[in-house]
């Protein structure tokens, strides 16, 4: 049979699916096609097809095909159409065997000598190898002209097989600089996925990287209107940024090489189908870590910063990408939590102790005076006392220097990339942030790749200042996530109920009350899973979880914040300065509101909204009016 590369054995016949039905005689893909008498005819062909070397039910089978005539008539119709086929196999050169019936059974066994798209579709889809071949051969939907409720699952499959490869495929073309050729699998994309927003943005960004910037910005317009006729929604956050981004030509050009080890490049591309399946609506954000963990692979390293409110999602990324690359670099992972690891640099030393046995200790001249402080350090049992004891007599500056000289001889000497992963990097202390700005300068150089999460608005002057020079030396890359949109709302809430049988309403309404934050939508659905209709008739109550999670947000407040924030809550979802100050009790300096209001915005509870501020959630504005007045503590 046809291999793939294009060599052809002993075929009698070729049999596409994808798209219209088309029978061939022989090998070449060119012949004449071989008419099929009729619709049933070519139903029956593909079923069959589509179950080879299967024994398959006369009886299911005559239902199937003909659910709305008399049993005795499908039976009938079953078996004039089957006559029809053993006289095409036969003019094919078919042996009997082909087509076997035996018991009541029905069995199709090409055996070799019968080509069929959808088969070699299904070998080569997820073979880097042959994907390009695999992607070509899908000229449409499984049987378009079948409508049956047998074939739509198999048909799905397929299809989203097939965007999927297309969107690997773009992937790969931008990282390998193939601007033409990521456009012409954008517009693939773009074409097969006309209702789905991020084949929109994937093809605006192919436009912009082929120097279409004007294009660009026309296909945004047209996208606009064709979402507000057919489905009466704007663009997402992500979209409009995306489209300023092309406006100001901000968007980063800077695409990583592709890998260049086929290990690599299998072990990747693995790797990204399994998160597919189960990660709900980032894709776009992985391959944004997947492209400079590339540009790391080549000893171009960055730091990136993955931003985003409470509960949107930040730490899941971060872990499910570290699962998913650690075969292919040294990691080395901390936590940032202010609690327990915001002094001296303790997250960095965490991290050095979770990946101790990538160290080797003989890459470090045993000359060195404080070398034997950072292996007492990294291999201590209770860290936290460990640097209680230590860093105590060392002055801040000492610290810094030993923590940027040993990571920057780790990185060098090491023979594989590393990756440093800080989670709630928005609570490390200078130090911290300090040797990220060391190592992010001397990153282009470094097979080092760092990644931290950071809550929006939260960030310490230092921190911000640090980020910014690193912007400007263009070592960060920035990935902003998004509330989930009602469509991956739905998804996930499927995600977490299996089998459920939900109404739409259902899933509208955990969006309307979780405005698509992904940790709400969990926690939400899990407190109703026993019984989803709560949800529906007002019964339901938040989980503690959520509220817990506020709570513990609130508290970072001082006590005169927390009270204001209870007068803000009382005034509404929105409110004005100018309402705050009339009836904040007892009265305030305007320094003092002013302070509450920065405040608020910089641990993510409210947002600027026109003349006005803004809850972030509902819920945080029902905990909120929850808080005693004058209370110091709750």
């Amino acid at each position: 049979m046809d291999d793939g590369a294009g060599n052809w054995g002993t075929i009698y016949g070729r049999l596409r699916l994808l798209g219209d039905i088309t029978l061939t005689p022989g090998p070449d893909p060119h012949a004449a096609p071989i008419p099929l008498s009729s619709q049933p005819t070519q139903t029956l062909l593909a079923y069959l097809a589509l179950h080879s070397n299967q024994p398959v039910d006369r009886q299911q089978l005559a239902f199937l095909l003909w659910p709305d005539v008399p049993e005795t008539t499908a039976r009938r119709n079953l078996r004039q159409h089957l006559h029809r086929l053993r006289q095409i196999f036969k003019s094919l050169h078919l042996p009997d065997t082909t087509l076997v019936g035996r018991r009541g059974y029905i069995t199709f066994r090409p055996n070799g000598r019968f080509w069929i798209d959808v088969h070699q579709f299904q070998q080569q889809i997820n073979d880097r190898r042959w994907q390009i071949e695999a992607i070509e051969l899908y000229t449409g939907d499984l049987c378009p002209a079948i409508q049956a409720e047998w074939i739509t699952p198999l048909r799905t499959r397929l299809r989203e097989q097939y965007l999927s490869a297309l969107r690997q495929q773009i992937t790969w073309a931008k990282m390998q600089r193939n601007y033409p050729r990521a456009l012409h699998y954008a517009m693939r994309l773009l074409q097969a996925n006309p209702l789905r927003e991020s084949s929109h943005r994937i093809y605006m960004e192919a436009l912009y990287f082929n120097g279409l910037r004007a294009e660009a910005l026309r296909h945004y317009e047209t996208m606009r209107e064709l979402f507000w006729r057919e489905l009466r929604v704007r663009p997402m956050p992500q979209t409009i940024e995306l489209y300023r981004q092309i406006k100001m030509g901000t968007l980063p050009r800077d695409i990583p090489l592709l890998f260049t080890e086929t290990q690599q490049v299998s072990h990747v591309l693995t790797a990204m189908n399994q998160i597919s399946q189960s990660f709900v609506a980032r894709r776009n954000e992985l391959a944004q870590l997947d492209e400079a963990l590339a540009q790391a692979i080549g000893g171009r390293g960055r730091v990136v910063l993955i931003e985003g409110e409470m509960g949107i999602g930040k730490t899941r990324l971060l872990h499910t990408w570290q699962e998913a690359r650690r075969h292919l670099v040294l990691n080395f992972a901390g936590t940032c939590e202010m609690a327990e690891w915001g002094r001296g640099g303790a997250a960095l030393w965490q991290a050095l102790r979770f990946g101790r046995l990538h160290i080797n200790w003989q890459w470090f001249p045993g000359s060195l005076p404080w070398l034997s402080t950072v292996r007492y350090l990294i291999e201590a049992p209770d860290l936290p006392t460990a640097l209680d004891t230590v860093l105590t007599s060392l002055t801040p500056t000492q610290i810094l220097e030993m923590l940027n000289q040993f990571w920057l001889t780790l990185v060098s000497r090491t023979q594989q990339p590393v990756v440093l992963l800080l989670d709630d990097l928005h609570w490390a202390d200078e130090i911290t942030w300090r040797v990220l700005a060391f190592l992010g300068h001397r990153s282009g150089q470094l097979p080092l790749l760092i990644v931290g999460t950071v809550q929006s608005g939260q960030m310490q002057n230092y921190a911000r200042q640090i980020a910014g020079d690193l912007r400007r030396q263009r070592r960060l890359t920035e990935v902003r996530l998004w509330p989930l949109s009602p469509a991956d709302t739905t998804r996930l809430v499927r995600l977490l109920l299996p089998g459920a049988n939900l109404s739409g309403e259902f899933a509208r309404r955990v969006y309307r009350l979780t405005e698509g934050n992904p940790f709400f939508v969990t926690e939400l659905v899990r407190a109703v899973a026993d019984n989803p209709e709560q949800l529906l008739d007002g019964r339901y109550q938040w989980p503690r979880s959520v509220t817990t999670v506020i709570q513990a947000r609130l508290n970072r407040l001082t006590a005169e914040s927390r009270a204001l924030l209870a007068q803000a809550a009382k005034l509404g979802r929105r409110f004005t300065y100018e309402a705050l100050v009339k009836t904040a009790v007892p009265p305030h300096t305007e320094a003092d509101i002013l302070h509450a209001l920065e405040e608020w915005l910089a641990h993510g509870l409210i947002r600027p909204y026109q003349q006005q501020y803004e809850f972030l959630h509902e819920q945080i504005q029902t905990v909120a009016r929850q808080i005693p007045l004058y209370a110091k503590e709750y």
